[in-house]
């Protein structure tokens, strides 16, 4: 209940008071972990589950799961398909539920090749029947992320059977890639309708900017329920109308919840009302505290993003790695290497573990202040391939600088990696120019 609720130190407390916790418990923990973003904790506690060593096939396979979906959940798709290695080379089999998480996850990600493979390993290595459509709807979902219209339709054409996923899966698919036309002319042609289907087609409209007709929309759906409002809502609030997203949030939405709340605090931020965000700023989990992070941030109140982050520990929120993300960015905007320094050092206290982003922050940090030796190191030793951004990093921390012995081969790895990116070349000719 807890879990469901996101108040994971509650969640943490009951757990930690069962003194056997059943495969069960300990499956719902990592899951409650996953959904609040807390992959790392997830991870943490999958790792001392003693039902893994029990060696029976169910209870260890929904163990596994259990990982699985924690990744796939947090858009995490390449570090779920690791853990569904490291699941077969343990000796467990997965079963159909394995293949449909993994499947959907890297439909989401836009991992087509990855869910090709999945989709005939299910059948023809393990022997097993995607259940539910799930698993081809994946597919639909995976052609749709990569803009294959055609054969996402070739996809739909041929199943005998099609359920509500499977229309809404192609219905996204045309959205996604802009063809709203052709989206609307599936959503009136669809046998019946829920409330994903009426979201789909309303949050295409916001997303093309056709804030009019997502309304007209809504007002054709026959019970709209709270998750239809803050579509309607978003809406509003992605296209910058203030007004009317309060007309909607203060006078006509029956219930808020912290979605919605959160879409208001991201609405003020963006529009530079802080003040008023920070007086929606009342229901606080880690999503509205990022968005208030971001803000602060974003207009340069960094001792408020500074503050705000310590408030989350005395409110019980976990950070997550997107929160270090924005301190972290701020502390290179002010250039803050021994406040970097202390909030790297902090994402361990919290079992986060840094990516390669955060690493990309701190060489900035290091070209802020000057210390281009360490940046240079850090760029070639931290625990991630370099990639454009890393080294574009370095190369325009360096032509700041004008410190062409450290800058040139940046700037050349960065034009290698990243042969689109104009920020490499503009770098690379200021470290040359006089």
């Amino acid at each position: 209940m807890y879990s469901s609720c996101g108040s994971i130190r509650d969640a943490q407390i009951v757990f930690e008071g069962i003194c056997k916790p059943s495969i069960c418990s300990w499956n719902t923990m990592v899951s409650a972990y996953a959904q609040c973003g807390h992959v790392d904790l997830a991870k943490s506690l999958f790792d001392t589950m003693p039902h893994r060593d029990d060696r029976g096939v169910a209870t260890d396979t929904a163990a596994w799961n259990s990982m699985v979906a924690a990744y796939a959940k947090s858009g995490h798709a390449n570090d779920a398909i690791l853990v569904f290695r490291a699941m077969q080379v343990d000796g467990v089999a997965p079963d159909a539920a394995t293949f449909v998480i993994l499947l959907t996850a890297c439909s989401h990600q836009g991992l087509l090749q990855q869910c090709c493979h999945y989709f005939v390993a299910m059948s023809g290595d393990h022997g097993l029947t995607p259940r539910d459509l799930v698993a081809s709807n994946a597919m639909i979902t995976a052609y749709g992320q990569q803009g294959m219209i055609e054969q996402a339709l070739a996809a739909f054409g041929s199943y005998h059977v099609r359920d509500l996923v499977t229309w809404n899966a192609m219905i996204q698919a045309f959205a996604h890639s802009g063809h709203l036309d052709q989206a609307k002319e599936y959503f009136e042609r669809m046998p019946e309708r829920d409330c994903v289907s009426w979201n789909t087609m309303i949050q295409a409209y916001a997303n093309d900017g056709c804030v009019e007709e997502a309304n007209r929309l809504f007002r054709r759906m026959p019970e709209p329920n709270l998750l239809t409002w803050t579509s309607l809502l978003v809406a509003f609030a992605q296209n910058g109308n203030v007004a009317g997203a309060e007309t909607i949030f203060f006078a006509r939405m029956p219930e808020w919840d912290a979605v919605s709340c959160n879409a208001m605090v991201a609405l003020y931020a963006d529009a530079g009302c802080l003040a008023r965000a920070a007086a929606m700023f009342d229901r606080r989990d880690t999503v509205s505290y990022n968005t208030m992070l971001a803000a602060y941030a974003q207009f340069g109140h960094y001792s408020d993003a500074f503050e705000l982050l310590h408030s989350m520990g005395l409110e019980s929120v976990l950070p997550n790695d997107v929160s270090f993300l924005i301190i972290l960015n701020a502390c290179a905007h002010k250039g803050l290497l021994r406040e970097a320094r202390s909030y790297l050092a902090a994402m361990a206290d919290h079992r986060l573990k840094p990516c390669i982003e955060h690493y990309c922050i701190f060489i900035d940090v290091f070209g802020k202040v000057g210390q281009l030796e360490n940046a240079s190191e850090l760029a070639g030793c931290m625990p991630f391939q370099g990639d454009g951004v890393s080294w574009g990093s370095l190369a325009g921390a360096c032509g700041l600088h004008r410190n062409v012995r450290h800058g040139a081969g940046a700037a050349k790895l960065a034009c290698e990696m990243a042969p689109k990116s104009a920020a490499s070349y503009v770098s690379l000719a200021n470290l040359y120019a006089a």
